[in-house]
């Protein structure tokens, strides 16, 4: 997400690593649905309040990313362009 700015919202590389990162976690968890002794069990998530847990989980984790990370770099490049 640095070099996109400077390579192009819509470049190649920008496009294909989110393609490439999806249909790689859908070839996992397919996988590990369909196959006897899965490496890890996604079973688990049929469990309403598990699910939940892990999904509450990963919008925390975001909003602490975004925080400590994103908002710093995006105020350095915002201030460079500036001056």
């Amino acid at each position: 997400m640095k070099q996109a700015p400077e390579r192009g919202w819509a470049s190649s590389l920008f496009m294909g690593l989110p393609a490439l990162s999806a249909t790689s976690a859908a070839g996992f968890v397919r996988h590990s649905l369909t196959e006897h002794l899965p490496v890890v069990d996604l079973r688990a998530f049929a469990e309403r309040t598990f699910a939940l847990g892990c999904v509450s989980s990963f919008v925390l984790g975001i909003g602490l990313f975004g925080s400590v990370y994103l908002m710093p770099v995006l105020l350095a490049f915002v201030g460079t362009r500036t001056r």
